[in-house]
């Protein structure tokens, strides 16, 4: 099996974790009992398999925090507020 392959299988079996184009797209989502809405985030990755271990990182992660009641600043996913962007 080529690497292309082993990777699109690996991608399957990851849960929340899709290929979109020509990246990874990883999606978080956590429904708290007692709240409505539940929280949902994404994240784009390289289309790789360091890109897809960043991803699995990422959602685990997120997830975690989120049950743990942390609220996830922008620049620790690889993002950035409006304000940052500007300054």
């Amino acid at each position: 099996m080529t690497v292309k392959k082993e990777l699109i299988e690996a991608v399957k079996a990851a849960s929340g974790i899709n290929i979109k184009g020509s990246t990874l797209k990883a999606e978080a989502y956590l429904k708290i009992p007692g709240v409505e809405k539940a929280k949902r985030d994404s994240f784009r990755f390289p289309l790789t398999l360091d890109g897809l271990h960043k991803a699995i990182a990422w959602k685990i992660s997120t997830i975690e925090a989120w049950r743990d009641g942390k609220v996830l600043e922008p620049s620790l996913i690889g993002a950035c507020t409006m304000k940052v962007a500007h300054a």
